[in-house]
């Protein structure tokens, strides 16, 4: 036997059909019964049965004892076939789950059969269970429910679809009560009713219920609710029936309306004194209705009181208690109420929900209770028919289409269809002309359009089909007439119609009128082969002729065109194109890069781009520089301005003041002078941070004027608090490259708590600014405010445009406090870690942030991405960093474009391709470019490493050709191959053959020939072991006769 084995870069992708395996594997056994599988299905459990309408989500299973990639098949009762991890089960019937997996060269399948049936109810637990009964120890022995006996974690859903439209104030969409199983002491303290929409699962309505844990008032729960977005709010009064007399509004404490819902199979008499006795379970039930006209949730129960009315009676009968049945009705919230929410919730957009309940601070192993009605579903059968149709929506604005028009095309439009309980299905179109007549005609749909022939009415008819099997139909009629509608663009007077090469030319407002339904109105500029489509208007770069041409098209697709000229000239004067953005401050000592812009200036030839000079002028000097060079000032006075003046050939384009503060002064560190306040003083403190203190009444704030990183950045501030405190805190943070992107953060004092607030995002806190002295942690990563672990997403910027993200990397932090005292206090913590601690001398590093995922793995041929770092400091105006790459052999590795990875900027990604074994390692090294004059840079460096991992099997050759039939007794050579892999030299890889008989038995070989003694089948099958695990194979067949 030889054997070759050879070390290269050669990858072998060997490609399987999984199926056609499958289908071998289930004829095997007929053929070689008493060979036992190797390896054994384990993992999470297939149930025999799931509810109509959930999401499936397939369970994980695998070979126990091997790696193996598994794959799956669901096969529908309608024979259609799914291979997503979730699937929503919106047909009935049988379903069939079939696993498939490869090791050792076998695939071996699995498979699972489960049905679905439309449940009027369910639980999820084992350990659960729902059931119809009469439920035990019951007043009224005739009533019937659903009785829940709920493990921790589960929930008893309502599978049947509950239509919004027959909720009222008055009919309850769920009634039953609570089943206590040891009396006077409850098995859980909380219960939670949740309705959500059928359609979109993230929009919901809870109602939390709290048990009153007072020893004297047993029976007494607390009712509060929210929609999806609000924190839970209860209104407490103690008029039934109305809004009136409220006394008390709790947001998110616990509690909220006073309900009669005993918990511990107890309830309490007020009378002289306070006495308990023992209830009927279904003395006190509960009683929920929403009203989706009014967005209210209301309470009701019955009015229990001993028949003889002896409130003193410490040992009432609860035989002699008298009913009352007379509901006692009260409000819980009203959903859409400014005063109670920050955001008002706007209802169920679908129309059908879904009641679920579950319990929460257990103290028994399950929480009992009993459901006797739940709007518009018969409790009393296990199965429900679905009978709702799929609803179809057509995407159009139109209330009626517009006319066609003969011999043109008509848009269809588009349609979606869900149905309840299968989820999306599909929609199909189809066009008639005379639709209602006997003698109908199909028209062609071709690419969404049909073409109209004829005058007269035509139909778009939408079909879809549930997944029940019942279908629904909608129809848009579309009326055609021989000739269009008269379309017209009216264009203003006042238009500009001459201007200047370079000068912003703005469009004329133009109106439309007419047309066949909607107008769709484009405007451009063009002169000869230039065509400008910008928003607003143009900048011509070329003088002559310009022709502003708009187009109206409406949705039959006719058109009309309008234009009138532009005239423009020569411009003498250089024009700024560019924005220029400078910093808030300028640091005195530091050096600081003028923006570097250019000017264009416009002739007959076209443009030209030039260079801008910056005039500086700041105690009482002038200085000239090129724009983009650098200067370092020095100033005698904290916060003298410094005049920054941008020209080209002598014409003066831009021109700003920046306050210059002085950092350092006299060898001391001046931080101080970053804070940039308004009505307020400042002073360092060692305990306290900076603490600004403000020096009249009305709005105090300030500005850290040295921009630091956005993301990852985190902020201390102390409030002092005291009875006389502000009651409002706004954190802005602003981008340092366009202060118009800004977003906020308010802490504002409410219902004796401080509550921030951020969008349409509210969270309560433990602090007030009343209160005793407290700080705030804020934080900012992945483009959302972090406090108190959560994320608030700010959605809007400070003037109401649509956020999305800071478009530099570093922001300024300011604060405002709108209603503060003379005297009150509010201190600056730290920054970025930044401790202001009264120190004189900066004695903390540069910080960095890496702007994406970091790979610490790859293999061969993998492209690594290196992500850019932002980088600051607190004090230090001016951080730089630079990155150095190094391959396993110590050389500087090359990015995709060529460029050696040595002492570049970081601030860039890079991508690379591995082409060496081993750890590739990335150094960046950051160092504060600033050599103030009293204190020293520093500099530190921060390394991570790529390690290159093998995962590819060694790749076998056979070199020579075994017969594929040989005679009994025959010798049979064996056959000779190379192997061949990626990292593992020869010396290191483990290589084997077996010669596997007819029977099954298995042998080494170890000769240069076999002798073949059996009739049958024989294989040859050769094994590579590398050094990192991958095995290859190569199996050689040949039949002996």
């Amino acid at each position: 036997m030889k054997i070759t084995t050879t070390k290269n870069k050669t990858i072998v992708l060997a490609l399987v059909s999984l199926l056609l395996f499958c289908a071998v594997a289930a004829i095997l056994p007929a053929v070689a019964g008493e060979l036992a599988p190797k390896y054994k299905w384990t993992g999470e459990t297939v149930a025999d049965k799931y509810s109509y309408g959930q999401t499936f989500v397939v369970p994980d299973r695998q070979l126990d004892g091997v790696q193996a990639e598994v794959s799956h098949t669901l096969v529908f009762p309608d024979g259609t076939s799914s291979y997503a991890d979730e699937v929503r089960l919106g047909l009935s019937g049988e379903y069939k789950l079939t696993y498939t997996a490869k090791a050792d060269g076998k695939v071996y399948c699995e498979s699972h059969k489960f049905s679905v049936d439309c449940a009027t109810y369910s639980v999820k637990d084992k350990n659960s269970s729902a059931v119809y009964k009469t439920p035990d120890n019951v007043r009224n022995k005739d009533v019937k429910g659903v009785v829940v006996s709920l493990a921790q974690k589960d929930t008893f859903t309502i599978n049947q679809a509950i239509a919004v439209s027959n909720l009222t104030a008055d009919n309850y969409f769920v009634e039953g009560f609570v089943i206590n199983q040891t009396v006077g002491s409850g098995a859980f303290t909380r219960f939670i009713v949740t309705l959500t929409d059928f359609e979109n699962p993230d929009v919901y309505i809870k109602i939390i219920v709290n048990e009153r844990t007072s020893q004297d008032d047993k029976g007494v729960a607390f009712a509060a609710a929210c929609g999806n977005g609000q924190q839970p709010v209860g209104l407490e009064n103690y008029k039934p029936g109305t809004l009136d007399d409220i006394t008390k509004v709790h947001k998110n404490d616990g509690m909220g309306q006073w309900i009669n819902m005993p918990l511990r199979g107890q309830n309490t008499i007020v009378g002289s004194a306070k006495y308990t006795y023992d209830i009927y379970n279904d003395d006190y039930p509960f009683r929920f209705s929403y009203d989706p006209t009014t967005q209210q949730i209301w309470h009701a129960t019955n009015f229990n009181v001993p028949s003889d009315k002896n409130f003193n009676d410490p040992n009432p009968d609860k035989d002699k208690v008298r009913v009352d049945s007379t509901n006692f009705k009260k409000i819980v919230t009203d959903l859409d109420d400014s005063r109670y929410y920050e955001s008002v919730w706007s209802g169920f957009k679908s129309g059908y929900v879904k009641l679920s309940i579950t319990a929460e601070n257990y103290t028994a192993t399950h929480a009992q209770f009993c459901i006797t009605r739940v709007a518009g579903v018969d409790l009393s059968s296990s199965d429900f028919e679905v009978t709702e149709q799929p609803t179809i929506t057509v995407d159009t604005d139109y209330d009626a289409m517009p006319d066609a028009v003969v011999g043109k095309s008509y848009p269809v439009p588009t349609a979606s269809a869900y149905d309840l309980y299968g989820g999306k299905v599909d929609v199909t179109a189809n066009v008639w002309y005379n639709y209602t007549s006997d003698n109908k005609t199909s028209v062609s749909l071709v690419d969404g359009k049909f073409v109209v022939k004829y005058a007269g009415y035509y139909a778009i008819v939408y079909t879809a089909t549930g997944g029940s099997g019942i279908r629904a139909q909608k129809v848009l009629w579309v009326h055609a007439n021989e000739k269009a509608n008269q379309m017209t663009i009216d264009l203003p007077a006042d238009k500009v119609t001459s201007a200047k090469a370079g000068e912003f030319v703005p469009y004329a407002t133009a109106t439309t009128s007419g047309g066949n339904g909607n107008i769709q109105l484009s405007v451009y500029a063009k002169s000869g082969d230039i065509t400008l489509r910008t928003d607003g208007g143009f900048r011509p770069e070329k003088t002559g002729t310009w022709q502003v041409v708009y187009t109206a098209v409406d949705y039959v697709g006719n058109n009309k065109t309008v234009s009138y000229d532009v005239t423009v000239t020569a411009n003498a004067a250089p024009v700024l194109v560019d924005d220029i953005t400078l910093p808030q401050m300028i640091v005195s000592e530091a050096s600081f890069t003028l923006p570097q812009v250019y000017a264009n200036k416009y002739d007959n030839d076209g443009v030209h781009k030039l260079p801008c000079t910056v005039r500086v002028e700041y105690g009482g000097k002038t200085e000239i520089f090129d724009s983009g060079e650098s200067f370092v000032p020095k100033i005698a006075v904290n916060g003298e301005t410094i005049k920054v003046t941008y020209l080209c050939e002598g014409t003066e384009l831009f021109s700003r003041d920046v306050p210059c503060v002085i950092i350092y002064e006299e060898g001391y560190l001046k931080y101080e002078n970053y804070f940039v306040a308004t009505n307020a003083t400042g002073e360092k403190s060692s305990n306290d941070g900076y603490v600004l203190t403000a020096a009249s009444d009305g709005k105090m704030s300030f500005t850290y004027a040295n921009a630091v990183v956005a993301e990852q950045a985190g902020f201390v501030f102390r409030c002092f608090g005291g009875a006389g405190s502000y009651t409002r805190a706004v954190v802005t943070l602003t981008d340092a490259a366009n202060s118009d992107n800004a977003v906020q953060a308010v802490f504002r004092q409410e219902n004796g708590k401080m509550w921030l607030f951020v969008g349409d995002k509210s969270y309560r806190t433990d602090y007030s600014f009343v209160g005793d002295a407290f700080d705030i942690s804020l934080g900012f990563e992945n483009g959302a405010f972090v406090y108190d672990g959560a994320a608030f997403v700010p959605v809007e910027t400070t003037n109401g445009g649509k956020f999305a993200g800071f478009t530099s990397d570093k922001v300024y932090l300011s604060v405002e406090l709108t209603d503060a005292k003379q005297g009150n206090e509010f201190s600056v913590m730290s920054i970025r870690k930044y401790k202001f601690e009264g120190q004189d001398e900066d004695l903390v590093r540069p910080y960095i942030v890496i702007n994406g995922e970091v790979a610490s793995i790859g293999k061969l041929g993998d492209i690594i991405h290196m992500p850019s770092i932002s980088v600051g400091d607190v004090i230090c105006p001016n951080v730089t960093v630079f990155m150095q790459v190094f391959a396993p052999d110590g050389s500087f590795v090359k990015d995709v474009n060529g460029v050696e990875l040595n002492g570049c900027d970081a601030g860039v990604e890079y991508d690379f391709v591995i082409e060496q074994s081993g750890a590739y390692k990335a150094v960046y090294t950051v160092k504060e470019k600033e050599l103030f004059l009293y204190v020293a840079p520093f500099e530190n460096t921060w390394t991570y490493e790529v390690v290159v991992y093998d995962s590819v099997e060694p790749t076998i050759t056979v070199t020579s050709s075994v017969p594929g039939t040989v005679s009994l007794g025959e010798k049979v050579l064996v056959p000779e191959f190379t192997v061949t892999d990626d990292f593992t030299s020869s010396d290191n890889l483990t290589v084997y053959m077996y010669l596997t008989t007819p029977t099954g038995q298995k042998q080494l070989v170890t000769k240069q020939a076999v002798v073949c003694k059996q009739k049958g089948t024989y294989e040859f099958t050769i094994t590579a072991i590398d050094e990192a695990g991958n095995i290859g194979t190569k199996t050689i067949y040949f039949e002996v006769v």
